[in-house]
């Protein structure tokens, strides 16, 4: 693994998340869930959904397939709307990944930032998306720094592509579709770098 990847993660405040949504032509509604801001939008919104697999490793191939359709940019953001009830125990898994601190300050803003988009940082991306699709949560995702046009919305154990203009999201969960036995390209490298340290 080469030293020059790190990430960390950090819990949001409100007002700094609708800051980088601002700029990417995002908004929160009033659950805190992500939603394009833009006026009379030049393109047309499109979205698809598709229901995650409940079988326990298909689940995670497919978590680690659909970060892929979020931008380049500085990192992620993942934001929980008003409406998720973790238990206890899933809560508990839910810090060991991301941190106690950090998962603390979740309840009060709602938000992440994994400030990275290095092969660590995915991997953790995906395990976020396999946690919240498992225990059926509520989550947005998307890539400050990058055009906002798409974003990954996670509800009742289904993804939700969404997309601004002629993105075309049809190819891509075929994509998914025909590959999810196939390993991500940014997880190969990642397994070879760690190999090889």
């Amino acid at each position: 693994m080469s030293d020059a990847e790190s990430y960390s993660v950090h819990a949001l405040e409100r007002h700094r998340i609708e800051e980088i949504l601002s700029s990417l032509g995002l908004k929160l509604s009033e659950w805190s869930s992500i939603e394009y801001a833009r006026d009379g939008l030049s393109q047309e919104v499109r979205w698809k959904n598709r229901q995650a697999p409940s079988d326990g490793r298909a689940l995670l191939y497919f978590s680690r397939h659909v970060i892929d359709w979020l931008q380049d940019g500085d990192g992620y953001i993942v934001q929980f709307d008003n409406s998720n009830w973790f238990s206890a125990a899933e809560e508990f898994l839910f810090s060991s990944l991301i941190g106690n601190e950090t998962a603390k300050a979740i309840n009060a803003c709602g938000a992440i930032l994994i400030d990275s988009q290095d092969t660590r940082a995915k991997l953790l991306l995906s395990y976020i998306v396999f946690y919240c699709l498992l225990f059926e949560g509520h989550a947005y995702l998307v890539s400050p720094g990058s055009s906002g046009e798409r974003y990954l919305g996670i509800q009742d154990g289904f993804i939700y592509l969404c997309a601004l203009g002629d993105e075309d999201i049809d190819i891509f969960l075929k994509k998914i579709d025909a590959g999810l036995e196939v390993i991500p390209q940014w997880l190969i490298a990642y397994n070879t770098d760690f190999e090889e340290s």
